[in-house]
């Protein structure tokens, strides 16, 4: 940006605000692409306790859902319905005995890191935003 500057100021009096406006973005743009780094995450795959037979019911639930939506018949409801409250009940039971073996073993190990890692991610604290200056009166 500090090689751009000089230029941009050089020449902006001549231009429009309607052609200074593109220049500026169009070289801002490319500062982004080149220096903000991408990340795409994938929140559901990484979990420890999907199971690939769990991902593809995952899948075959998203495409029930979209067969549904565009067909809005109600036998196409009623069967993505009854596939997503199986599927959430497997999930949460895998999930509910991935958690108990994991803490289980912590314990038999005699290591508790896990059993406080699971209670601290459980708090659901809500302080809010503390004052940014505090004036003494």
């Amino acid at each position: 940006m500090n090689n751009f500057t000089p230029t941009f100021l050089a020449a902006y009096l001549n231009r429009s605000m309607e052609e200074n406006w593109p220049f500026l973005k169009e070289h801002i743009s490319l500062l982004m692409s080149i220096y903000i780094p991408c990340e795409t995450t994938s929140k559901r795959q990484n979990l420890p306790w999907m199971t690939a037979e769990q991902r593809r019911k995952s899948g075959r639930k998203h495409r029930l859902y979209s067969k549904a939506k565009s067909s809005n018949d109600p036998g196409s409801w009623s069967t993505f319905e009854q596939f997503k409250r199986s599927t959430a009940k497997e999930q949460k039971r895998a999930r509910w005995q991935n958690l108990n073996t994991v803490i289980q073993k912590g314990f038999e190990d005699n290591n508790t890191r896990p059993f406080w890692k699971f209670a601290k991610a459980q708090r659901q604290d809500n302080f809010g935003i503390p004052p940014l200056k505090h004036f003494h009166s």
